[in-house]
């Protein structure tokens, strides 16, 4: 038998920069992922908790138009349709989140106005938000409307970083 040297092969594997980068992609693509579904669920209930960045919803109504719908709510038959219309504005990108009836929202991406029309026989549960993706950006506005049967119902505005407004029905 001869005695030829082998080749020493060290047990630890070599970590080389290609590796290092591959493990810090692999990081972020989990990362990334994981911010747009918390971004998605949360974008998809409605808030229960105002923002913390935009302001609270303020009602423009006047008492007279709070006890107007209230009344035609009482008297409304179980059938009644209504045409629910939502409007939204934002001076950035930005998305939507909707609901028509009892159930998940709907997302829909927007810039600068977005409506959408819907015919409803229930009005619970009816809710518009609006979300700027803005950024950094102080200058964000957003605001959301909901109208039914042409009559204003709830209204609301957001500026700032992270603009963020709310529209919801209630009797």
């Amino acid at each position: 038998m001869s005695d030829t040297p082998r080749p020493s092969h060290d047990p630890r594997p070599k970590v080389t920069l290609r590796t290092v980068l591959i493990a810090i992609g692999v990081v972020l693509v989990v990362l990334i992922a994981g911010a747009i579904v918390v971004t998605t669920r949360n974008a998809s209930t409605p808030d229960t908790n105002p923002s913390p960045v935009a302001p609270a919803a303020v009602s423009t109504m006047s008492s007279g138009a709070v006890a107007s719908r209230a009344a035609m709510m009482e008297e409304e038959k179980p059938d009644s349709e209504h045409v629910v219309e939502f409007r939204a504005t934002t001076n950035r990108p930005g998305f939507v989140v909707y609901r028509v009836t009892d159930g998940e929202g709907t997302r829909a991406d927007m810039s600068q106005s977005w409506s959408h029309e819907a015919r409803v026989k229930n009005l619970d549960g009816v809710f518009l938000k609006v979300k700027s993706l803005s950024g950094g950006d102080a200058d964000a506005e957003v605001s959301c409307q909901i109208l039914v049967d042409g009559q204003v119902w709830g209204s609301d505005s957001g500026s700032g970083r992270g603009a963020f407004s709310k529209c919801l029905l209630r009797g």
